[in-house]
Order: C-alpha cells, then sequence, then structure tokens
C-alpha cells in the first residue's frame, strides 16, 4: 500500500520497529524522551537505523527475559510464605 501511494508523491510518517517497512523510507528519525520532553533524533542512514532497531529488540527481549525471572522469583517467595503459613 505504501509503495503503491507513495508513487502518487503522497508522504508517509511510521512509527515501526518493523525492519521491512525501513527498506521503503528516505528518512529515518528517533524520538527519544528525555525528561518529559520529546527530542527528535535522525539517523544519516538506513543501516544506522536498522542497527538502532536491532539494538531496541535486543534490549526488549533482555528487559522481559529480566522481569520473566523476578517473576519467578516472586512466585517462589508466594509459594514458601504460604507453605510455612500453612505449618
Amino acid at each position: 500500500m505504501i509503495d503503491r501511494l507513495s508513487k502518487d508523491n503522497i508522504q508517509f510518517i511510521v512509527s515501526t520497529f518493523s525492519p521491512e517497512l525501513l527498506q521503503k523510507a528516505n528518512k529515518f528519525f528517533h524520538v527519544v524522551s528525555v525528561n518529559k520532553v520529546s527530542q527528535v533524533q535522525s539517523f544519516s542512514n538506513l543501516d544506522e537505523a536498522e542497527q538502532f532497531l536491532a539494538e531496541a529488540a535486543n534490549e526488549a527481549a533482555n528487559e522481559r527475559e529480566m522481569e520473566e525471572k523476578r517473576s519467578k522469583e516472586r512466585q517462589v517467595r508466594e509459594n514458601d510464605r504460604r507453605s510455612r503459613v500453612r505449618d
């Protein structure tokens, strides 16, 4: 759809974590929030944007893994607490 419509000189602003959509773009931006203020940073090329997405995906996977670990630890503590209460 983007390919078809962009041939009619229609511009798109797309917020994505999808590397496939980057292939069609000619400009790349990253919006960050610093002290509740948004700042726009640009990437100079596709490689930089793809590298950023890969790093962001790795960070998100690490955060999910750490949250799963904390959740399991909380569950173990809760199970221990319950078993002590029953004894």
